[in-house]
């Protein structure tokens, strides 16, 4: 028996094509499609070399099936909340004693969020994340503000779906309400870009200086953004 026979962990389906490829199904199985002509050893040899490849699709699919689950709202899923997962827990609340809110259970990694309706979750939850951005965002932007020596305008909260945050030319600072899922070092990244306007209204050379100058490692922050960048369309 060949060594592919006793080990392979993966399905081969041939036909007349004159290419090898692979797709990966789940975290455990592999589908290889291959020539008729070519044999066992070499389509092992292929997938070995390939290994790399596979075990990154792996990972984006596992990563893939965990972005859509925080995309649901549903009782026991995650929720990104300053960096942390935390999982749902909703219960209906009683409406002569209750209003609609969320808690942070403590001691726990849950995040108790009262609603009317199933289908409030959502709703409950950004209302949660905008009150919260509103009393944390701006002292710290006031705060690296002073350090970076520039002026802000009005230092607004917005639900913005393609912005994590801007600066106006004014000098108004706006902040997207989703950036308190972020952790908080990246939080502070998005708060010392948008100010780093205040001197380059631009993204050149000079700007990520600056940026660099208050925020060594934001290249970090930028690839964490880039990754998560699906919570804007939540």
């Amino acid at each position: 028996m060949g060594r592919n026979q006793q080990h392979r962990q993966y399905q081969v389906i041939r036909s007349n094509r004159k290419t090898i490829s692979l797709q990966v199904l789940d975290e455990k199985s592999l589908l290889v499609r291959a020539p008729y002509a070519m044999s066992e050893l070499a389509i092992e040899d292929f997938v070995q070399l390939k290994k790399k490849w596979v075990d990154r699709a792996r990972l984006q699919m596992k990563e893939k099936e965990r972005q859509l689950a925080m995309m649901s709202f549903g009782d026991g899923n995650p929720f990104l909340l300053l960096g942390k997962t935390y999982h749902l827990q909703v219960r209906l609340l009683e409406p002569e004693h209750e209003k609609p809110g969320v808690k942070l259970l403590a001691g726990t990694e849950r995040l108790e969020v009262l609603v009317a309706s199933g289908d409030q979750v959502r709703e409950v939850l950004f209302s949660y994340l905008s009150q919260l951005a509103r009393w944390e965002l701006p002292p710290l932007v006031k705060d690296w503000a002073h350090r970076m020596q520039v002026n802000v305008g009005l230092i607004r909260i917005r639900q913005q779906r393609t912005r994590w945050g801007s600066c106006s030319s004014l000098g108004h600072i706006n902040l997207n309400a989703r950036i308190m899922m972020a952790p908080t070092e990246v939080i502070e990244y998005l708060v010392i870009h948008e100010l780093a306007h205040r001197v380059h209204p631009h993204h050149g050379r000079t700007f990520y200086q600056l940026v660099e100058q208050y925020c060594p490692q934001y290249r970090i922050h930028q690839y964490w953004l880039k990754e998560h960048a699906f919570l804007l369309a939540l």
